[in-house]
């Protein structure tokens, strides 16, 4: 699920939809529109171009956020499409048993071969990720433990910052 957010200025349109949610068919139900808050200007109420989810072209906000190379799986949804005015931060919220995926970035290689997957899971009341034993070597360094993770889908820093900050990861 991903909240519908604006940039300042704009807000979103009366009695539109707070979020958007995956339907587990690759797709996202839901548009955010957003529209502006001040009084006399009328704004335009936008939504993603039909052509633009269509062609996969990369808004500027996608392209900060969105690795090129996606693990494609079934019934699993793409980074959702940019909205006109949408804020420059993106809040995720995940259920008990979804499931992100990882793999390493350009120029490391995985130490075993996946799928490497973090489960959200109930654990002693809370809700905790599983980790996904990924182990990334860079393919020039000889040393076993120099890797890194990049989630699939959405940009590793920023959500592990906001999971460690709301309590998801320890």
């Amino acid at each position: 699920m991903l909240t519908c957010e604006c940039k300042r200025g704009f807000r979103r349109i009366q009695n539109g939809s707070p979020y958007m949610l995956c339907t587990g068919n690759s797709s996202w139900e839901n548009k955010c529109q957003c529209v502006s808050s001040y009084p006399g200007n009328t704004g335009k109420q936008v939504t993603p171009q039909p052509e633009e989810q269509k062609e996969g072209k990369n808004t500027e906000m996608q392209s900060q956020f969105q690795p090129v190379d996606q693990v494609n799986l079934p019934g699993q949804c793409r980074e959702p499409p940019a909205w006109e005015h949408e804020d420059t931060k993106r809040t995720y919220h995940f259920m008990v048993g979804q499931a992100l995926y990882y793999q390493c970035i350009q120029g490391y290689k995985a130490l075993r071969s996946g799928p490497f997957k973090s489960v959200c899971k109930m654990i002693g009341g809370k809700t905790r990720w599983t980790q996904p034993h990924l182990t990334c070597l860079d393919e020039n360094e000889p040393h076993p433990f120099s890797g890194r993770w990049l989630l699939s889908w959405v940009h590793s820093l920023a959500l592990s910052l906001w999971l460690t900050r709301v309590g998801f990861l320890t």
